[in-house]
């Protein structure tokens, strides 16, 4: 932030792509800016906010801060993801729709992959022609390629008995796989030495999910800073990461199990391991950090499941970003968001 910024916090530890951090803590939360602070500036801080923008460095971040919306920030800071209702109008969700089904009747194979990069304009049109690119620019400030057009995105259908199996009950069809809720992941892990990590995953959903337990998507309040502390902030925990995935994740799969036993404990808006479920309605958008966990439901119903992803990337990831990944992003989740006042701008 601008050294003579009002809210001003401490910056967290800058670190390289390869830096170890040792026990990093995530930057406080701080006030949000209002009306009234931005009329409270000293002579000089005015001053300094009409030297042309390149001459005034971090404090660009001010800038951000003011479009963006404290409540959405601390949400997604606390959280891990951000839900916005009805956010794509009608219009683009029903052209990307009678695209995926027009595509649907004509595909002879796998069906999950249809559609599998989403170049065609009817769904990249969902971010190019809606609010999508500004308020990703408020959120996290400059991103790659953010004053080009979209080109890829992935349109994700679950089908009907998606992670279910056979009911013995006589009564339904399907019943949910055993311990779903264990197969949560963030996305990128190789088990090769390298992570092919992104910002923010954004989805737009293509169809109303009325009920749980429909294909939708799952997502963890809060449980973004239980991998940033697990795999982020620990040498072990990252080391195993980049080889082996599955035992990392056993990791924050064991501390989820723990708190599933923990029955006594009546205040679950504590528990970092209490499931959303991501029901909504056409339109609907979710914003989520890279590093919350996520899972898809079993799909108990007799619809199909459209959503459409993109992956969105901070302008601090590397000229090659699509196959890199900063360690500090992952020791301090929301580190490269420099939409966010708290955030750190280096």
């Amino acid at each position: 932030l601008h050294p003579h910024h009002p809210h001003r916090t401490r910056a967290p530890p800058r670190l390289s792509a390869n830096a170890r951090p040792h026990a990093i803590r995530p930057p406080p939360v701080a006030a949000a800016v209002t009306a009234s602070a931005v009329f409270s500036l000293t002579t000089k801080q005015k001053q300094q906010q009409q030297q042309p923008i390149h001459d005034r460095g971090p404090s660009r971040v001010f800038l951000s801060v003011m479009r963006a919306s404290s409540a959405e920030a601390n949400q997604l800071q606390e959280d891990g993801f951000l839900v916005l209702k009805k956010f794509v109008p009608p219009g683009l969700v029903g052209k990307a729709k009678r695209l995926v089904n027009e595509t649907l009747g004509k595909q002879d194979g796998d069906w999950n992959k249809v559609l599998a990069e989403g170049k065609e304009d009817a769904v990249t049109d969902l971010w190019n022609k809606s609010g999508l690119p500004e308020k990703m620019k408020n959120l996290m400030g400059n991103y790659k390629e953010d004053k080009l057009p979209m080109r890829f995105a992935q349109v994700a259908l679950i089908f009907p008995g998606h992670r279910c199996e056979q009911a013995d009950d006589g009564k339904s069809l399907y019943k949910p796989i055993d311990n779903w809720q264990r197969e949560w992941h963030i996305d990128g892990c190789l088990n090769n030495g390298e992570i092919h990590a992104f910002s923010a995953l954004v989805g737009v959903l293509l169809q109303d999910i009325e009920e749980p337990m429909s294909g939708e998507l799952v997502v963890f309040p809060g449980a973004h800073k239980n991998m940033a502390r697990l795999y982020g902030q620990s040498d072990a925990g990252y080391d195993m990461l980049l080889n082996h995935n599955e035992k990392a994740f056993e990791l924050a799969k064991r501390e989820q199990d723990k708190e599933s036993e923990l029955k006594e404990n009546k205040n679950t808006s504590k528990r970092r391991w209490n499931p959303t479920h991501l029901t909504g309605k056409a339109g609907d958008v979710v914003i989520c950090n890279f590093m919350t966990p996520h899972v898809v439901t079993p799909n108990l119903s007799s619809n199909i499941r459209y959503c459409v992803y993109f992956r969105v990337y901070s302008s601090f990831l590397p000229e090659e970003y699509w196959n890199q990944h900063r360690r500090v992003a992952m020791a301090i989740p929301f580190h490269d968001w420099s939409g966010f006042l708290f955030s750190c701008p280096h």
